[in-house]
């Protein structure tokens, strides 16, 4: 697959949850920090969004786990029996769709809700050839096994395709509904399923990161589920091994742009907010991200034009007076100071350049002064920009200010709310 530059849209959707043009948002297990052990989380005064109980079920977002998708098929991971079918090919959708209206109603009782409405379906993969790894690699068996039953006298290579054809539908006849209700049951939420788009494989050298040009073939595969979505919630979660490694940024970065290339394939002129989801330790331990990792993380995510980053943490998060302790003293010390830094300065530049009524995206021209013709920046550009302002980061958006037009500079320009327009978003439509 060819690696075109990806066009940047005129227009964003207005932000949701405040208005602000980039955001941070709490998807933590820490409801009982305060309400059981005391222990107080200064999140509004680092300006970051959370529901009241400070925990993953309210009014600025909600998360459906697989205990709120009952219905859905799966196979025991611990048993291996078949519950609700097994395969997405024995679903029963009507029971899916009425059982998720009903969750639905009971999770997001405010008709009107305005918030992040996230769908966390990880048993099993939208595509067949996902599925390798050995939790989920029961999926494939299983679906070859009922094409072999049906068709004994078919070859390997037949079965297989054609096991791959019926999984790789059923599930899109299971994932699209559920985007397309929820949508109507609650219109203004912004829908979207975790880890979409995903980008498994990289260069092993640690150096590139890339998403490959198979990766990509994957995601365009399943385009129907971010034509769909009205979010996208990709995932950059950190190994502990990568622990201040230089390649930490691009890992970031390849998957950020990755949701930004599927987004602009899009049929509409408006983008798609992008919130990637990152957690708050490295991923299986509770050793929080220090400060190199957690600042190339999110502010890479600010670089590259999203509308926000969402903070997840497990139990073990807030489930003692001493865990609760070691994450307030996390958010007060280092990613409380991070992310009001980078959540103003984006501010600052929305109203400075686009008059409030836009947000900041630095990107390159490809047609002079036309910013239908605007391009977000590759990825070395990116690695470029990040190392010249190096710890200086929040002040990215007033060190390209002012850069005239040309396609070998990078510069802020603005993207208009859908209620604006103009190239400083001064025109009210």
């Amino acid at each position: 697959m060819k690696r075109d530059y990806i066009e940047s849209k005129p227009f964003i959707h207005n932000p949701p949850l405040v208005d602000k043009p980039f955001v941070f948002v709490w998807d933590v297990s820490s409801d009982l920090c305060e309400e059981k052990f005391g222990v107080k989380l200064n999140l509004d005064y680092f300006d970051i969004i959370h529901n009241k109980n400070k925990g993953q079920l309210g009014e600025n977002l909600v998360i459906f786990y697989q205990n709120n998708l009952s219905k859905f098929p799966y196979f025991d991971r611990k048993t291996g029996q078949a519950v609700n079918g097994g395969l997405p090919q024995a679903a029963n959708l009507k029971s899916i769709l009425t059982d998720f209206e009903i969750t639905v109603n009971k999770l997001i009782p405010d008709k009107d809700f305005q918030g992040l409405a996230i769908l966390d379906c990880e048993l099993w993969r939208a595509l067949f050839s996902r599925m390798g790894d050995s939790l989920m690699k029961i999926y494939q068996q299983k679906s070859i096994e009922s094409i072999k039953h049906k068709h004994p006298d078919w070859n390997e290579a037949q079965q297989l395709r054609w096991a791959t054809l019926e999984y790789n539908l059923a599930t899109e006849r299971i994932l699209k509904p559920i985007l397309v209700l929820g949508e109507i049951l609650r219109p203004h939420a912004l829908w979207g399923y975790y880890l979409y788009p995903d980008c498994r494989y990289y260069n092993m050298t640690k150096k590139d990161m890339i998403c490959s040009n198979l990766e990509m073939k994957k995601n365009t595969e399943i385009q129907w589920l971010f034509d769909e979505s009205t979010t996208l919630y990709p995932s950059v979660y950190l190994p502990e091994f990568y622990k201040d490694k230089d390649f930490v940024k691009n890992y970031v970065a390849n998957r950020i742009q990755e949701a930004m290339r599927v987004d602009d394939a899009r049929f509409s002129n408006v983008s798609a907010p992008v919130f990637s989801y990152h957690m708050l330790s490295y991923k299986k331990t509770i050793k929080f991200l220090d400060s190199q990792d957690l600042l190339d993380s999110i502010g890479i995510a600010a670089v590259l034009g999203e509308s926000g980053v969402i903070f997840w943490g497990g139990n073990n998060m807030g489930n003692s007076i001493e865990a609760c302790q070691n994450l307030s003293n996390y958010i007060d010390n280092f990613l409380g100071p991070y992310c009001k830094k980078l959540s103003d300065a984006a501010t600052r530049c929305s109203k400075d350049n686009c008059n409030g009524h836009g947000r900041c995206v630095i990107s390159k021209f490809v047609d002079n002064h036309r910013v239908s013709k605007r391009r977000f920046l590759f990825i070395d550009e990116v690695m470029d920009i990040v190392s010249k302002l190096s710890d200086n980061i929040y002040n990215m958006y007033d060190a390209l200010q002012g850069v005239e037009y040309s396609a070998n500079a990078p510069r802020v320009s603005c993207q208009c709310f859908t209620s604006w327009k103009g190239e400083h978003c001064e025109i009210s439509l």
